[in-house]
């Protein structure tokens, strides 16, 4: 069993294949923000999500926020 490795390759990562499975979706976003703190992929899948759901999903609109303010964004993340 190999440790050390990346349980995620956020890089490889391609948001739009993500986004048609919800629920797998949420989770990864979660893990990018809370644990690999890899707000500039997460905003990627979030901005698809939110798209994709016709911008009326609040989760994806606050994950959308979170990841703005941790970037610096600040007048972005109020909107």
């Amino acid at each position: 069993m190999a440790t050390g490795g990346a349980f995620i390759m956020a890089d490889k990562l391609n948001a739009k294949n993500i986004v048609k499975k919800k629920h797998v979706a949420k989770a990864i976003c979660d893990y990018l923000i809370y644990v690999e703190n890899n707000f500039r992929r997460a905003l990627d899948i979030a901005a698809e999500a939110t798209a994709a759901c016709n911008y009326t999903d609040w989760w994806w609109k606050e994950r959308v926020g979170k990841c703005q303010f941790k970037m610096g964004m600040i007048k972005d993340a109020e909107k």
